[in-house]
């Protein structure tokens, strides 16, 4: 048994908003379609959109569908990255999680931590 276990995502929150960003920038520059065009569309100023193309800005879940239906998408998943547009909730890493080594926890630790990844399987 590893003598420490530390539980960390797998995709950081600010991976995720700058590859939405990229495939918004991606999508509407294959539309030949200027940012001012799309923004407006969408009901969202330039600079926000500017922003949330380069990942340094959020997008509300509205706003990522607006973005889809001016970009001419049917499912606005497509703007999402890989690997997180569904989740199979029979699979044994549904909660997209890595356990790693580390010797900052302690024994009762690492017990209390299989504990909460094994109630947190269980609502499955």
């Amino acid at each position: 048994m590893p003598a420490n276990l530390i539980i960390s995502p797998i995709m950081r929150q600010s991976d995720i908003y700058a590859r939405v960003g990229k495939n918004l920038a991606a999508r509407r520059k294959a539309l030949n379609k200027t940012q001012s065009f799309v923004a407006g569309r969408a009901g969202i100023s330039r600079p926000s959109l500017a922003n949330i193309e380069t990942g340094n800005q959020t997008i509300s879940l509205h706003q990522l569908y607006n973005l889809a239906a001016v970009l001419e998408l049917s499912d606005a998943r497509e703007l999402l990255p890989a690997g997180i547009g569904a989740v199979d909730e029979n699979a044994s890493d549904d909660r997209k999680l890595k356990i790693e080594t580390t010797s900052r926890l302690n024994p009762d630790h690492i017990s209390e931590v299989q504990g909460v990844v094994a109630a947190w399987k269980g609502k499955k």
